[in-house]
């Protein structure tokens, strides 16, 4: 029986791998297989902004004691990169905003010029809107006049104001 034991661990062994080391060559290959020529670059796809297609907002904010609730509802209607679409503010007090947007989007940033009725006035002003993957915020900064119409001295440092949820298209 000896003799044998001593024979056994004499003969060569067959090559066998561990599942450790079968795993460690196995992600090696890949790592140099993904190593090859890079990808051609293109330009980020902005994922914000539908193609075609409507997108539709809402926040309704009611007050501590349920009394009051103020609504913001944004619908809109995207045509490759321009927008239009309706604004309405509908406070439970007073002050209530309805209007038209037409405008374009680059970046997932969309700027329109809004066009609205308040108090039995009509007006215009710039309006500018992040668009988020589930929501918009509308964004604010200091305005002035130009040419009748109200515009944000400074887009590109608009300021973060309210996030407005996404909501099925009525």
């Amino acid at each position: 029986m000896f003799n044998r034991i001593l024979i056994y661990f004499s003969l060569p062994k067959p090559i066998t791998m561990s599942r450790k080391s079968l795993f460690l060559h196995v992600v090696i290959i890949l790592f140099m297989a993904a190593c090859g020529t890079p990808p051609s670059e293109q330009p980020p796809v902005d994922r914000t902004a539908p193609a075609q297609g409507p997108r539709c907002f809402q926040s309704v904010t009611t007050s501590g004691d349920g009394s009051l609730s103020d609504t913001m509802s944004i619908n809109l209607a995207f045509t490759t990169n321009e927008v239009t679409g309706s604004v309405d503010w509908n406070p439970q007090a007073k002050d209530r905003m309805q209007g038209t947007l037409v405008g374009s989007v680059s970046n997932g940033r969309l700027t329109a010029l809004y066009t609205y009725n308040a108090e039995g006035r009509t007006a215009t002003e710039q309006r500018v809107f992040q668009l988020g993957a589930d929501h918009i915020t509308i964004l604010s900064g200091e305005m002035e006049e130009r040419d009748g119409i109200w515009v944000l001295k400074d887009p590109d440092n608009a300021v973060t104001g309210m996030k407005v949820p996404e909501v099925d298209c009525p």
